[in-house]
């Protein structure tokens, strides 16, 4: 049970950092990107119990968490490799420059004042 806690608090805050960065990439559209992702990861949840009880029986005793703590490694990249490739990629993608055409400049392409 103890083993848990930073599993989950590392999930926690991939989660947390997943939901802020489609904040502010899709802006305007960040419920519906933001439901996506909660389906995906519900999705993740529910199949992953059904995966668990034939890997745990099929593999020995040794080998039984090996594939998760396998997959386990290369996706604690993931967040810093999504934050390079934002930082990269994001002001020439062709949504980001819609959104921004339609959102923060006006009709005239005047450029709105936000605060």
């Amino acid at each position: 049970m103890l083993a848990g806690v930073p599993f989950r608090m590392a999930f926690f805050l991939i989660l947390v950092a997943l939901m802020n960065y489609m904040v502010d990439a899709y802006y305007e559209y960040a419920a519906s990107a933001m439901a996506a992702a909660s389906c995906c990861r519900s999705i993740f949840r529910a199949v992953l119990p059904l995966a668990a009880a034939p890997m745990f029986h099929t593999l020995g005793m040794g080998w039984r968490c090996s594939p998760l703590g396998v997959l386990s490694v290369p996706m604690a990249f993931i967040p810093s490799c999504l934050f390079a490739t934002v930082i990269r990629f994001s002001p020439g993608a062709n949504f980001y420059n819609r959104l921004w055409e339609e959102v923060w400049l006006g009709a005239d392409g005047a450029t709105q004042q936000i605060y």
